[in-house]
């Protein structure tokens, strides 16, 4: 089980994450973070994990 207290390296927090199911908070972002890191491949594939767990990046 993943915790809560999971870190994010500071390059993705700096990518500006969105909640596209709310506000779920830093905490969860950095939950989801690191379960998609334990289950994908590559660092490309990240961003479609983060996706499919409600997360999308905010436009610049």
């Amino acid at each position: 089980m993943l915790a809560a207290c999971a870190q994010m390296p500071q390059s993705y927090t700096d990518l500006h994450w969105t909640d596209l199911q709310g506000d779920r908070g830093s905490q969860v972002m950095a939950r989801d973070f690191g379960m998609c890191e334990k289950l994908v491949e590559q660092r490309s594939q990240l961003r479609g994990c983060m996706f499919a767990r409600g997360w999308g990046l905010a436009p610049d």
